[in-house]
């Protein structure tokens, strides 16, 4: 790809001297280090610079984002007009690159529409939810007393951050990212993430401590962001898929990428409106509609007011707000991230009753 205009090709004046180092010598780091950066630059210096943009958005072509990096080039070619640049071989490419995409993801989408399926999507306001949870169980009293008798500085109270560590450490054995120890565990929940030591089982496929240390972070400040969800009482007073996109992209902020060097990896934070990706759930003898991209944002927004507005909802209606696909992921993805907001479900249940 080449440019006409010097503005996609030199690294913004604004930039510190600290960062302009780092991104002369971006292209010996690997792939998943390189779009951190970047989005670390947009992030710093906003994204009206097309030069991080245009550079992002190539990435994003290599790891196969191709509806997300066409938005990052149509985002540089909006700039540059703008700013009252006109650099016709940029021009040409953007147009060439977003008839390709374009053409491809509504031949999919057609596609998917017209297949046959055991069990075809339905938006979730045609469903019948029950509208009233059951009955506590015997006992429910005695432990919420038990709870609050261990926490009475809220969130505050040292066994409550014990307890949102040990959910990080359980959301991640059932997925089998990595197996720990039951001493590691243990030491972990006592000592935190930051001096706890990391003892991995034989059988476990990841054991690279740093990248196992920085994935329970980032699924406890995931678990922690849930917190700003609910008020001091419990009650759930917002959620909206801004929060959803927000939480997710920190969940998966260090394992977006299956290893290093890997060209393939998952937007985290990204819906599939954005991405426009189909998702068809298949078996040997049947296949699941899911929700056509189109829609998901709407089912997003929808699910969430629902979730809002109707205190006494069923735990079925949670379990469908997180099965809303909200990204794209092969079946492999979905079944492997299905324990991990099957986990997140049932911990919003318990915050918000707790």
């Amino acid at each position: 790809m080449s440019y006409a205009s010097s503005i996609l090709q030199e690294i913004p004046n604004v930039v510190s001297e600290e960062d302009r180092e780092r991104l002369l010598t971006v292209s010996r780091l690997d792939v998943r280090l390189r779009v951190a950066l970047y989005q670390e630059m947009i992030g710093r210096y906003s994204d009206a610079h097309p030069y991080f943009l245009v550079r992002l958005a190539k990435l994003f072509v290599y790891l196969k984002w191709q509806s997300l990096a066409l938005d990052l080039f149509r985002k540089a070619q909006n700039r540059l007009s703008q700013l009252g640049i006109r650099d016709d071989e940029f021009n040409i490419f953007v147009d060439k690159f977003g008839a390709k995409v374009d053409s491809e993801v509504n031949e999919k989408l057609v596609k998917a529409r017209d297949s046959s399926y055991y069990r075809r999507w339905k938006p979730t306001r045609e469903h019948i939810f029950p509208t009233h949870l059951p009955q506590l169980p015997s006992g429910s009293e005695e432990i919420r007393k038990k709870w609050k008798e261990m926490t009475p500085l809220g969130i505050e109270s040292p066994f409550f951050g014990a307890y949102l560590r040990k959910l990080a450490i359980e959301t991640i054995l059932v997925e089998s990212v990595f197996l720990l120890t039951q001493e590691s565990a243990h030491d972990l929940i006592g000592r935190g993430f930051d001096n706890g030591k990391i003892m991995c089982n034989p059988d476990s496929e990841l054991k690279d401590t740093s990248t196992i240390r920085l994935i329970l972070k980032d699924t406890l400040v995931a678990f922690e962001m849930l917190l700003s969800l609910i008020d001091k009482d419990g009650n759930l007073i917002d959620i909206n898929k801004d929060a959803i996109c927000r939480i997710h992209a920190r969940l998966m902020k260090t394992c977006q990428f299956n290893v290093p060097g890997n060209c393939h990896g998952i937007p985290s934070g990204k819906t599939r409106t954005e991405t426009r990706k189909t998702v068809i759930v298949a078996g040997i003898t049947y296949k699941v509609e899911c929700c056509p991209f189109p829609d998901v944002d709407a089912e997003l927004d929808y699910q969430s007011h629902t979730t809002i507005t109707n205190k006494a909802m069923d735990s079925d209606m949670e379990e469908s707000f997180w099965d809303v696909e909200l990204v794209s992921f092969s079946v492999r993805q979905m079944s492997s991230l299905r324990g991990r907001k099957r986990a997140f479900s049932e911990n919003v249940r318990f915050l918000t009753t707790a």
